[in-house]
């Protein structure tokens, strides 16, 4: 498999991740999603509740050796990157242990998400 093909998997299942997780943010904390159009991710909502107006994103990043990670992260009014989580083709969180492997978490995506936007919110980021 060529790094383009890691691509086209995350690609193939985007929409149906994104539709559930904006589904289960909006139900835990009422936010409005409205998609954007952006050349370097994947996909892109812009987001607000009231209090807060940021960006959703979901990019895909090449490791090499025909893997690839999804990055989710709210991008602020600063256009400061906030990183909520990583992901693999799976859609589940991922993060870094020895020798550059990377390993599937017990938190789920939406849950990291949220905590990170109730951070922003809360003005600790």
């Amino acid at each position: 498999m060529q790094d383009s093909d890691c691509f086209l998997v995350f690609e193939a299942n985007i929409d149906r991740f994104m539709k559930g997780l904006k589904k289960g943010l909006w139900r835990a904390a009422g936010l409005h999603f409205r998609q954007l159009s952006t050349p370097q991710n994947l996909v892109s909502f812009s987001v607000w509740d009231g209090d807060i107006a940021v960006q959703l994103r979901f990019v895909v990043i090449a490791l090499g050796h025909n893997q690839a990670l999804g990055r989710l992260s709210w991008l602020d009014k600063k256009g400061l990157d906030h990183v909520c989580c990583f992901v693999n083709d799976d859609f589940q969180c991922v993060a870094p242990v020895a020798n550059g492997v990377w390993r599937a978490q017990k938190q789920r995506v939406g849950e990291v998400c949220l905590r990170r936007l109730q951070e922003l919110k809360a003005g600790l980021l």
